[in-house]
């Protein structure tokens, strides 16, 4: 698949399967509603379906690094627009950045592949900050990763042992901040060497 640098065909296809997952929920709960014997058939196709995506390359977050430079930093955020202005200005700088949208697409992206630098949202759905922090700390694997917070909160208030990290970034981010945390960070990445 030929990708556009800024994205648009993956947030095209994404919000296809989005409204295609959504239309059949309705559809779903209509069926159910009707005490139609074919909803059962149905949410099977439906599952089916969500399972398929979920395999494709729209839910996977180093698909669209294939052939390129691997990350290194990974950018774990739920908020997309906050994830994808950071990971756009480390680009920018020149730091490869994959990014995830929670503790759980972050652990599946990590299997594959052990970035320099990862900056962790403390409040996400399914695996919190906190949470991902302890799966890094239990995994020798992940020993020489350096481990940012990322909160508008204390990393106290978050629940997290400061002492832990390699870092803690407060939010909200700005660009002058950030464009100091980029140079820092392509010298943890050793990009360019």
């Amino acid at each position: 698949m030929n990708r556009t640098d800024d994205g648009t065909q993956l947030r095209h296809e994404m919000r296809g399967l989005l409204h295609e997952l959504s239309l059949g929920l309705n559809l779903y709960r209509h069926l159910v509603d009707s005490k139609n014997g074919e909803a059962e058939e149905f949410f099977d196709s439906l599952l089916s379906r969500i399972l398929a995506a979920s395999d494709s390359h729209l839910l996977d977050p180093l698909a669209e690094l294939d052939g390129e430079t691997p990350p290194a930093v990974l950018v774990v955020d739920d908020s997309i627009n906050e994830r994808e202005y950071l990971a756009r200005l480390l680009r920018a700088g020149g730091v490869p950045t994959a990014t995830a949208s929670d503790g759980v697409d972050a652990i599946r992206l990590l299997r594959r592949h052990i970035p320099a630098v990862v900056l962790i949202d403390m409040q996400m759905p399914r695996c919190d900050g906190p949470e991902l922090i302890g799966f890094l700390k239990a995994n020798m694997r992940f020993d020489g990763v350096a481990i940012y917070g990322l909160s508008a909160s204390t990393a106290e208030e978050a629940g997290v042992n400061e002492d832990e990290l390699t870092g803690w970034i407060m939010k909200p981010l700005c660009a002058g901040h950030i464009a100091k945390l980029t140079q820092h960070l392509a010298n943890l990445a050793n990009v360019g060497e």
